[in-house]
């Protein structure tokens, strides 16, 4: 932190406290590193401003600059096109940067080639203003239940000239104030008269700080629900705009901010539909010209598991192992291994798993340390103690990419892309989204219209990659004794759901065995094979021996 500090010498520090009420507040005084620990020991995430200003952190304030900022987030500094002189991570899988100048620049010069890098590479599209904050490398985001640290990848010397960055991206259009979206004249008060009742209990409840009222969160949601019963985009941001929970309000992109929120959230940025035309002749087909076309069967992914080319749902009771399943089927295809010793693996590959439920930095890594170990894909039995450096690695370097607890969500058009991208990267042949329940963002699960664009965007993103992709999703509870349901019609929510579904695996815990899940299987291709009934023996954490499955009452393969 202190050489961090000392090559940078911000003027301006602002510190909040997520998890607490209150209180973002602007240190405009300088922090020494004692004082950002303190406040770090206080649980406040701590930020600096790349921009030095006369005075209150404002646009006319800014001085020159010599270093071109960037909230990167999901974007790897490793693949940029021009390398920042200096890196970190502000959180697992999250990055920011910076590059220096030979020379300094102005601020609104500096900002316009960060602007260009983000919109060219993808990264956060307004993490380039004057204003923006960044973490400082040697804090904690306590954003997280575990705070992770911020970490620095590199501090280099590289220097670059503002013809670097406009040489190698693209200028951007200016977003005219004719592009924002503007108030209507009617008053609020009417506007959320007209709006349903979601809308008004959402409005009605007062920002008050901390972490139980995610302002970027809830101002999304606000929007979609506000566009679902019926309010236009205008009418929205004049809502937005006045609301406790409007974040932007007097920054000086406050429209622009607004804007985007309206449009990311409303309703039609799920439709396929690109184009009034009418659809070309060739998409319609006759019955001959079907019946002439080659039937092509991608086959087994796992045998009796999931097909290669399926979409569906591994759904069942709560802490029913259902997320051990998938990780299960992760391992086996990126290693080829028969999954559970016994289903043999046809295509095997790179695997992608976002993933929200499980604690990235305990659980999951001891859960895939025993499993690697029971497959025999790791080294050598070991038992790992509270505090100590994990260095051992798999006996091979499975192609199994996670994204870990980042706040996925399904209803973000940025978060879809930066998914799209990364099965570009790594062209998957198994992608899992693991659970539900938490990347639905504002959507209701109950209500179809609301949840099929999601698996209309699902199963396109399995089609156009070629991957099969597995949701991990929850039951709802039976409804009494009298409740005959099939399996896949007891998913929670929508019956879309499990119209959806080409491979469903649904799990039940017998009460009267803990360790054992039984498992039923169903295709839209292939005839219903026998329950498989599994056990699982978890042991103790740090235990790599402890780990065991076992398949019993006639799983067949």
């Amino acid at each position: 932190m202190q050489d961090f500090l000392r090559r940078l010498q911000p003027t301006h520090f602002s510190s909040n406290s997520p998890k607490q009420t209150g209180t973002w507040l602007e240190h405009p005084e300088h922090l020494s590193p004692a004082d950002i620990t303190e406040l770090v020991n206080k649980k406040r995430d701590v930020y600096f401003a790349p921009v030095h200003f006369a005075g209150p952190r404002r646009v006319d304030n800014a001085h020159r600059v010599k270093w071109v900022w960037a909230d990167l987030d999901f974007v790897n500094p490793e693949k940029l096109k021009i390398r920042p002189t200096i890196a970190w991570q502000s959180s697992p899988g999250r990055f920011q940067a910076l590059w220096e100048l030979t020379s300094a620049i102005t601020a609104e010069d500096a900002a316009e080639c960060g602007k260009r890098m983000a919109y060219a590479e993808g990264a956060d599209k307004g993490g380039w203003d004057i204003t923006q904050v960044l973490r400082i490398p040697g804090t904690r985001n306590f954003k997280y239940p575990s705070a992770p640290p911020v970490e620095i990848l590199w501090s280099e010397s590289t220097q670059y000239t503002s013809a670097d960055f406009h040489a190698a991206y693209p200028a951007i259009a200016n977003e005219s104030v004719g592009e924002n979206l503007r108030p209507v004249p009617t008053s609020v008060y009417e506007l959320i008269a007209k709006s349903g009742p979601k809308s008004q209990e959402l409005i009605n409840r007062p920002y008050a700080g901390g972490a139980s009222n995610d302002r970027s969160e809830y101002l999304f949601r606000l929007s979609a629900t506000l566009q679902e019963e019926g309010l236009t985009p205008e009418e929205t941001f004049t809502v937005l705009k006045d609301s406790s929970w409007n974040k932007f309000r007097g920054r000086y992109d406050e429209d622009l901010r607004l804007t985007e929120c309206v449009r990311r959230s409303a309703p039609v940025h799920y439709e396929a539909v690109e184009s009034s035309e009418p659809p070309a002749e060739s998409e319609f087909v006759w019955l001959s010209e079907l019946l002439a076309s080659q039937p092509v069967d991608a086959g087994w992914l796992i045998k009796d598991i999931w097909h290669a080319d399926a979409w569906g749902i591994i759904g069942g009771e709560a802490k029913s192992h259902k997320s051990m399943l998938t990780l299960e089927m992760a391992i086996a295809v990126a290693s080829g291994e028969p999954f559970l010793g016994k289903f043999e693996v046809n295509r095997n590959g790179p695997v992608l798993i976002v993933q929200e439920e499980n604690d990235a930095d305990y659980y999951l890594p001891d859960l895939m340390y025993k499993m690697l170990r029971e497959r025999g894909l790791f080294p050598s039995p070991a038992i790992w103690t509270e505090g100590q450096d994990r260095q051992l690695a798999p006996t091979r370097n499975l192609p199994i990419r996670f994204l870990n607890q980042s706040g996925f969500n399904l209803t973000d058009p940025e978060h879809l892309e930066r998914v799209r991208a990364e099965v570009e990267n790594i062209r998957p042949v198994l992608i899992i989204f693991d659970p539900l329940y938490s990347m639905l963002g504002g959507v209701d699960e109950t209500k179809a219209h609301e949840v099929r664009p999601i698996l209309n965007w699902l199963r396109k993103l399995s089609k156009e990659s070629n991957s099969a992709l597995i949701v991990c999703h929850h039951w709802r509870k039976k409804q009494g004794k009298s409740d005959t349901s099939r399996a896949g019609q007891r998913l929670s929510g929508s019956n879309n759901f499990h119209n959806w579904v080409v491979c469903g695996l649904y799990v039940e815990r017998p009460t009267d065995k803990k360790a054992e899940i039984v498992v039923q299987r169903e295709f839209r291709r292939a005839s219903v094979p026998d329950r498989l009934v599994i056990e699982f023996d978890i042991g103790e954490w740090g235990d790599l021996d402890a780990y065991a499955t076992k398949l019993s009452n006639g799983a067949s393969s």
